[in-house]
């Protein structure tokens, strides 16, 4: 109900037209020295640097989401989302991971049970993250494409904290956004998703991260996510340096893990570059997700749909 804009998902969850879509000077400065002549029609450029960003069809020049442009269609829309409403009141149970996604869901279902079950990680598949020992300090985030604006948040404190570090790198695996970068391109390593979710924890040692970022705006889209990065990268043994948005209310800050609000991501990393920091927060991070959020807790998923039965 509250997808953003540069989510690819607003073809069919937007409900409004979108016309001021922007990039920056600096990300212009960063994409047109590598976009072709032919595609330079998709940028309209103003005074100060910045661009907007046209689609076109048929010679017709459009704001990103106008009604009934390729797919956005606002009447259908708005019809999906009416009948997710209807959905959410017809159940007899809504589950979510959150109190936070419950209240969000509130809004939608006035009256009916909405259970909190949260996310739980196996930990007899995931495996403590592998150390290359080669001397790098390796910066792992993970992340799909509804995550651009999270990733643009912390992305000036990233440059200044590799260009301060030169053993820094960065391990950014989903989504490829390689112009927020570009400044640092050769600091960057760009993984794919691992697209098997049965062997996907399996994969993740690989990535042989030190700490890992999970930047998240404040906004609604946001409200409606959990903890789950921060759980699977504390079952191995990762520290995370994580948004207050969700986390502040798993997180015990400098403890199992650092919260660190716009304009905190340099200093948290720095704090993190100490190795006996690191290892006590992952260590600590790992007995608490081992505690709270281990594959054991499905009991009360089981109990609950129990109760739901017998009415």
């Amino acid at each position: 109900f509250n997808v953003r804009p540069w989510n690819p998902s607003y073809s069919v969850h937007g409900t409004k037209e979108v016309g001021d879509l922007r990039l920056s000077k600096d990300q212009v400065d960063s994409m047109m020295p590598r976009i072709r002549e032919e595609d330079k029609k998709y940028f309209q450029m103003d005074t100060d640097g910045s661009a907007k960003v046209y689609v076109w069809k048929d010679k017709h020049k459009s704001f990103m989401w106008e009604d009934k442009l390729d797919v956005f269609d606002i009447a259908a829309n708005v019809a999906r989302l009416e009948t997710a409403k209807k959905i959410l009141n017809e159940v007899d149970l809504l589950t979510v991971p959150t109190p936070q996604l419950a209240n969000e869901l509130r809004k939608y279902r006035p009256q009916g049970k909405i259970t909190v079950l949260p996310n739980l990680v196996d930990f007899d598949r995931f495996h403590p993250m592998k150390k290359k020992n080669d001397g790098k300090f390796r910066v792992v985030w993970q992340g799909g494409v509804s995550h651009y604006l999270d990733l643009t948040m912390v992305k000036q404190e990233l440059i200044s904290f590799a260009k301060k570090h030169p053993e820094v790198e960065y391990v950014f695996q989903g989504a490829y956004f390689p112009a927020i970068f570009h400044e640092i391109q050769d600091r960057v390593k760009w993984v794919p998703w691992h697209s098997d979710i049965n062997t996907y924890p399996l994969s993740l040692p690989e990535l042989a991260g030190d700490v890992a970022i999970c930047p998240l705006t404040d906004d609604a889209f946001n409200y409606g996510k959990s903890p789950l990065k921060w759980e699977e990268m504390s079952a191995m043994k990762v520290p995370s340096v994580c948004s207050p948005i969700i986390y502040k209310d798993y997180i015990i800050h400098g403890e199992t893990g650092l919260i660190a609000a716009q304009g905190e991501w340099e200093t948290c990393l720095e704090k993190l570059l100490d190795r006996a920091l690191r290892e006590k927060v992952g260590q600590n991070a790992y007995n608490a997700v081992n505690n709270d959020y281990s594959l054991p807790k499905a009991a009360l998923y089981w109990s609950i749909l129990q109760d739901l039965h017998k009415g």
